[in-house]
């Protein structure tokens, strides 16, 4: 086993303690901005242990084997994810699989949450469903054209710079908004208006896992991301934070929009992101 690949499988076996310190740094300035002390940085670390510990509230509507296999599904499906993006797996057109596995995270965890047949749940299920199809379609759209532009055929390859594509990088930053749930497009998350969302239903360990598997989502976005901006290098983790940080200033500093405004403004930078694909390749 060569040098790099014993690295790249150190960083998947320590990716779920990145991920949860990096759900750190970002609760620690998004308080800081709010002139608030906020949270240790490796709070995320005593809540999924406190959640552990704790036992979970049966609903009867929520004993159904979706309601359970979801989380599971969601899990898996990362972990596919981040071999994927490490290099644990790769092969040529990689990339389609990697498009694939992000939707069928959402979808899984959507698929959980209408099972629970809890009303808030229902809400935000529709909510994160319509603006996924928006996001996703710039994610998958912006991914193509990167592919297309470096000339590389697996996402692990790709070293181009987002001086090569900057629209594409551009529109991945602020899809970034959507994926991560940050205002102005968190619309999923509107607990003055929908209570907790589509992890209603959810707790003790079942909420443990949807929180991990929250922050495992977000953290491969945001590494995915700057990786596009810089390539992979030293520097790659310094751009992680630094995008965590100016999403937590946005989250911070900015309303929310209304579902509808979120979802035409998505769909029209979907729209953005195709032209881009087909006529520009930016």
């Amino acid at each position: 086993m060569s040098i790099s690949m014993s690295i790249n499988l150190i960083l998947f076996i320590l990716s779920p303690v990145f991920a949860l310190l990096a759900n750190g740094i970002f609760r620690k300035a998004f308080a800081r901005f709010q002139c608030r002390k906020g949270p240790p940085i490796i709070q995320p670390f005593y809540d999924m242990m406190k959640l552990w510990k704790k036992k979970r509230a049966e609903a009867e509507e929520s004993k159904n084997i979706v309601f359970y296999a979801g989380l599971f599904l969601a899990l898996f499906f990362l972990i596919i994810l981040y071999s994927i993006f490490f290099g644990i797996i790769s092969f040529d057109h990689d990339f389609i699989l990697f498009i694939y596995l992000l939707v069928s995270i959402e979808v899984a965890i959507i698929c959980s949450a209408f099972a629970s047949k809890n009303a808030f749940s229902y809400v935000g299920s529709m909510r994160e469903l319509v603006l996924m199809i928006g996001y996703e379609l710039i994610i998958a759209f912006s991914i193509i054209n990167i592919m297309g532009v470096s000339g590389e055929t697996s996402i692990f390859s790709i070293e181009s710079s987002a001086i090569s594509f900057p629209l594409s990088a551009f529109l991945l930053f602020i899809s970034g908004f959507a994926v991560l749930r940050i205002t102005p497009f968190d619309t999923v998350n509107a607990h003055t208006e929908i209570s907790s969302g589509m992890p209603s239903e959810y707790s003790g360990k079942l909420l443990m896992m949807y929180y991990f598997a929250e922050r495992l989502k977000e953290f491969i976005y945001c590494i995915f991301l700057s990786k596009i901006i810089i390539g992979w290098n030293m520097f790659t983790p310094i751009i992680a934070v630094i995008l965590i940080i100016i999403y937590a200033l946005m989250n911070a500093s900015s309303a929310r929009y209304s579902f509808l405004e979120a979802s035409k403004r998505l769909f029209l930078m979907a729209i953005i992101s195709f032209i881009n694909l087909g006529w520009i390749g930016l």
